[in-house]
Order: structure tokens, then sequence, then C-alpha cells
């Protein structure tokens, strides 16, 4: 009886010790492939490979709820080539006006039908330019969610939002983020031929984020200055992110060996880094966080609006100390409700933080003091102008 329970415990043992074997060797190779093959970090960056588990019908989006000719599925084409789908939003507003009334007859020719919708374009007081995040496509639930909140935020603003190269029904593949950042641009490109900069707010969420400050960055560059930038749990760079375990627990193994971290740092074809972009723009800014994201910390966009701290020279302060109660102490919050705390900074141009005290990284416009937030900051935006 000894000796055979001494034979399980032995054949046990090399059981474990090979499956931990295996689990090493196939963990160093997913290492090696990740620092190695820079194309490959797509699958990680970027989960447009979703699409090949979903039944999205992009070309009818009245089957996910809108109303008949309020949406215009169109492609357009990026500076190297590549054709990317999106849609075109009409405002409440306009949803039963010529679009919707002709919309049998329009479809009957498809030039008709875009002329349709780019004239009422050319005539939108405001224009959101909705980039989403990593995971699916423009039809996903949480971004009709956010379509159907502009709705009641702005009912006269049109929404454009488009899924970058991979994504959805788009070409291409995302292999590095000065590719993905040429998806924006030709988005960008496709407004400004029917309206002018500063009707369209950049509003991005989560992975949109950081996407969205590098399109206002590269603009600024050639002297283009969107109305506005709304980022919704955004993250301060993507190379400190993806350390995180609550990003990415394939990393956590090494996440305590800095020398290796640096390296994987080095290697990353994404990197997105918000903070470095962010201080520079000259334009209004309103970041939203929910205290409950799980996949992205609040102390990212506390250091994220504190970059844009107003008084850095005479107040000097650790950025990385940056906690709920520095927060409370330097930037003199206004409570909303005990829904959260709306900061704001002093600046030539509105600088808001909207820390929702119960959303997560997916469910900020469930709520209705996330649309009231965002309402008084587009109403600043008409008063200021």
């Amino acid at each position: 009886m000894f000796v055979t329970l001494g034979g399980i415990a032995l054949n046990l043992g090399w059981y474990l010790g090979v499956t931990g074997a295996i689990a090493i060797g196939a963990y160093v190779a997913f290492l090696t492939v990740f620092t190695t093959c820079p194309d490959q970090q797509r699958y990680f960056f970027h989960l447009y490979w979703l699409k090949y588990f979903s039944l999205s019908d992009f070309a009818h989006p009245e089957k996910l709820g809108f109303y008949n000719g309020s949406v215009r599925n169109g492609h357009l084409t990026t500076a190297d080539g590549v054709k990317l789908g999106f849609w075109h939003i009409l405002p409440q507003s306009s949803t039963h006006q010529e679009v919707f009334h002709h919309h049998q007859e329009l479809r009957e020719s498809m030039s008709n039908w875009d002329e349709a919708f780019e004239n009422q374009l050319k005539a939108a007081p405001r224009v959101i330019l909705y980039l989403h995040g990593q995971g699916g496509a423009r039809d996903g639930p949480n971004r009709l969610r956010t379509y159907r909140s502009f709705y009641e935020i702005d009912p006269t603003a049109h929404i454009f939002t488009l899924d970058y190269r991979g994504y959805g029904d788009s070409d291409g593949l995302p292999l590095n983020e000065d590719l993905v950042t040429l998806d924006c641009l030709a988005a960008w490109a496709y407004l400004r031929k029917h309206v002018s900069a500063h009707q369209i707010v950049v509003y991005g969420h989560s992975l949109g984020t950081g996407l969205s400050v590098k399109l206002c960055h590269k603009l600024a560059q050639q002297h283009e200055y969107p109305q506005a930038l709304c980022l919704e749990n955004p993250f301060e760079c993507l190379t400190k992110l993806c350390l995180e375990y609550s990003y990415s627990p394939l990393l956590k193994p090494v996440i305590s060996f800095k020398p290796l971290c640096d390296i994987i740092v080095s290697k990353l074809s994404h990197r997105l880094s918000s903070i470095q972009y962010l201080p520079a723009l000259s334009i209004p800014i309103l970041i939203i966080h929910g205290r409950a994201d799980e996949f992205i910390n609040l102390d990212h966009a506390y250091r994220l609006f504190f970059s844009l701290y107003p008084c850095k020279s005479t107040e000097p302060f650790d950025i990385n100390l940056l906690d709920h109660t520095a927060m409370m102490s330097k930037a003199h919050p206004e409570p909303l409700d005990g829904m959260g705390y709306l900061y704001k900074w002093d600046r030539s141009y509105s600088t808001w933080l909207f820390e929702h005290t119960y959303a997560d990284h997916d469910n900020c416009h469930l709520f209705p003091t996330t649309r009231l937030v965002i309402q008084r900051f587009f109403t600043s935006l008409t008063c200021s102008g």
C-alpha cells in the first residue's frame, strides 16, 4: 500500500514538473514572439479578431434600433489606400426629416443617398467624431448606448464613427499606432470636406482616447484645432498600461523584473503616450473616468488631468503620488449629487475632469449625471465660442 502511494506521488510529481516546464517554455516563447515580432502585437493591443465570432450587419443599422434612414453606412479611403467602414448618424432632430421621408427613393440610387447625408452634414452645428476602444466594432452594445446618449446630450449633433483597419468591415491590419492614426486622420479629412474644424468634437473611449490625443497632436502640427477633445476612461500611455495586471495578466509575471520590463517596453509597436501630447493641446478638454473601471485605473485620469495643471512652476508636486485625497485638496471639486466629482482648472481653455463614483469601463453613459456633465461642457463651448 505504501509503495503504491509512493509511486502515485512520484508520478504526480513528474507530471507536475513536466507540466510546469511546458508552461514556462510556452511563456518564454510568448515573450520572445511578443518582443521580436512587433506585427504580432496587434492581437494584444487590438481585439479586432473578435469580428470572426460575431454576425455584424453594418449595412442595416436599423436592425440595431436606429430609425430607417437615420444612419448611413459608408466607406472612406486612408492615405495609404486602406478602405475603412464608417457610420454617419443623423442627429435626433433630423431623424424624421428629408432623409427619412425619402428613404426608399434615395435607396434606389446610392449616390443620391450619400449626397443627402452629406448635404445634412454641411449644415451640422456640431459633429462628434467618436473613436472606439480595442474590442469589437462600431456596432458594439456599449457603443450603441453611447450614440443614443449623444442624442440626449445634443439633439442637433451629428455622430461620425469608424472602424480602424482590421476592425468590423474595414480592410487592412492594425500593425502599429502610426497606421491606426492614419485611419483617424482619414476620418478627420472626410469631415473637413463638409464642416469646419471648430464644429468637430473629437471623442475617444479607452484605446480611442490615446488615438484621439494623437490625432489632435497631428492636427495641431497642421494648425487644425477641433472644437474640443473628450476622453472617456483614458490611459496615461500604453507602455505603462500594458504592464498593469488589470489590463494584461499575461505580462504579470515579468512586472517585478525591471530590466525585462524595459526590454518589453522598448519593443512595443503601440505607445500612444497621451501624457506626452496632451499638455501641448490648446483646446478645451473633458476627461471622464469611472471609479469602478476594472481595466484602467482612475489614477491614469488623475495624472492626465494634472499634466494640464496651470501652476506647475509655483506649486510643484509629484504627479505619481496623486490619489483621491490629493485631488480633493488641489482641485477643489464640485460634488454632483453623490454620483461623483467635477474638477476644473482655471486655464484659457476649459479643462474638466468628471470622476464618476459608480461607473465602470463601459457604462458611463448609463448614468444621467454623465450626460449632464457632457451637456454642460458642450454648453460652455458654445458660450466661449
